[in-house]
């Protein structure tokens, strides 16, 4: 029996396929199984697949004989049926691994005899390798090294519960998958980490965390699920049904119906920026079941660390306001596009003005144009300033090199407060409105 079962699912990734598998079965760690599942692919994955099961013995393949309606979700099943590991592992067909990530999160479990073992990854763009950390920053703070949480409060649990849902950052005892029936739900449609990972972590009575980025995933492939605007992004509240039934039948709604709550609101954030124009009342329908199963005060207190924006939709659903919920929905759609046009014309603006300022150097020499610019931005540094009090100093090449220092540093600072604002700006016209919690 291997120490790990690493589960590879696949589907349509023949251009990734061989990166991966590689950097799977070039791990330090020897004593692993590795299964290959393909979804039904229509290109040469199951030809990549079964090259490198020829290749290595530890190297198993399940080749479905069509595209599945439950997606991952049976794939991913298909390989824990198949598994005979103490731990499993997952990844994507498209991704990849370092070479010791599944020694050292094997390693952690055993350190800290925990059934589940989590760690950092960073995603990166297919295209331009670009690397950058996933919306989880805040759930790292304080962990300074590996350690182990008891999973023995609502509160530890809700923080396990609060890391991003994928599976293939994680490992998990296979005994805790058997004796909870832990599987992927199949429906027709995506997210199937998220009622996983609910279930894995209210079952788990420990959590062990490495923080180091072992795994990376590829984002902005042409298939994936999370790159265009598509109604069926409303689907995912469907998970909420299957969690809350899970939860329910274990007699542990109670401690955690107000943190389901909270992920509800979270994916509503999500997803809302992500729907077509004609989603709103299916949007609305899919909320409607949601907050109608708490009360308004179970509500308020989920809302406490939500957009403002969030609030003001979901107290329309709850107060079965569907008009004014519509109205807002549809508007973000025309905010969107004025917002698109104004901040053109800014930039416009701005080449423009860089346009003027090399013309002036040219004709009127560097002091003028650094005079006129300092007037334009209204730019106030320390010399500028006391030189307006009658207390200046001359404008040597010294001080005039100390002023060009001075502008360019408050230029930059200029730079990344428009940038953060713009950027506050494009989560605004996502979740629906300019009202940000401040």
């Amino acid at each position: 029996m291997p120490l790990i079962t690493v589960i590879v699912t696949c589907y349509n990734v023949e251009k990734y396929l061989d990166d991966c598998l590689r950097s799977v079965v070039s791990q330090t760690l020897d004593d692993m199984e590795v299964i290959v599942v393909d979804d039904g692919s229509t290109d040469d994955t199951a030809a990549i697949i079964r090259k490198f099961e020829r290749a290595d013995p530890r190297v198993r393949s399940i080749l479905l004989p069509e595209n599945t309606i439950g997606g991952v979700g049976s794939a991913a099943n298909a390989g824990l049926d198949a598994a005979t590991g103490d731990y499993i592992g997952f990844v994507d067909g498209d991704d990849y691994v370092e070479r010791d990530m599944f020694e050292k999160m094997c390693d952690a479990a055993k350190n800290g005899h925990s059934e589940l073992v989590v760690c950092r990854y960073l995603e990166f763009d297919g295209d331009t390798g670009e690397k950058r950390e996933p919306a989880e920053r805040s759930c790292w703070a304080g962990i300074r090294g590996e350690t182990t949480w008891q999973l023995d409060t609502p509160e530890k649990v809700n923080r396990a519960l609060g890391f991003i849902a994928v599976p293939w950052r994680k490992i998990y005892a296979r005994a805790l998958l058997k004796e909870n029936a832990i599987r992927f739900p199949v429906v027709d449609y995506y997210w199937e980490d998220n009622p996983f990972h609910w279930f894995a972590v209210c079952s788990a009575k420990s959590v062990s965390i490495v923080p180091e980025v072992l795994c990376y995933h590829r984002v902005g492939r042409a298939g994936q699920t999370m790159i265009s605007q598509s109604p069926d992004f409303v689907k995912v509240f469907g998970h909420h049904e299957t969690i809350r039934a899970w939860l329910s039948d274990r007699g542990m709604l109670p401690q955690y119906e107000g943190a389901l709550l909270s992920w509800a609101l979270s994916q509503y954030e999500w997803v809302v920026g992500r729907l077509t124009r004609e989603s709103g009342g299916a949007l609305y329908d899919a909320l409607r079941a949601v907050v109608q199963t708490v009360d308004e005060s179970a509500l308020e207190r989920a809302l406490q660390t939500k957009l403002r924006s969030t609030g003001t939709m979901m107290r329309w659903v709850h107060h079965g306001d569907r008009r004014q919920f519509l109205e807002k929905f549809e508007r973000r759609f025309d905010a969107e596009s004025s917002a698109s046009n104004a901040i053109g014309a800014k930039l416009e603006r701005g080449v423009a003005m860089i346009g003027l300022a090399k013309e002036n150097m040219r004709v009127h020499g560097f002091r003028n144009t650094v005079s006129k610019v300092l007037m334009r931005v209204g730019v106030k540094t320390e010399l500028s300033s006391s030189r307006n009090r009658g207390k200046g100093q001359a404008l040597t090449d010294e001080n005039m090199t100390k002023l060009l220092a001075i502008l360019q540093r408050d230029i930059d600072r200029k730079h990344a407060e428009v940038l953060e604002k713009l950027r506050e700006l494009e989560q605004d016209l996502k979740e629906g409105g300019g009202d940000r919690r401040q």
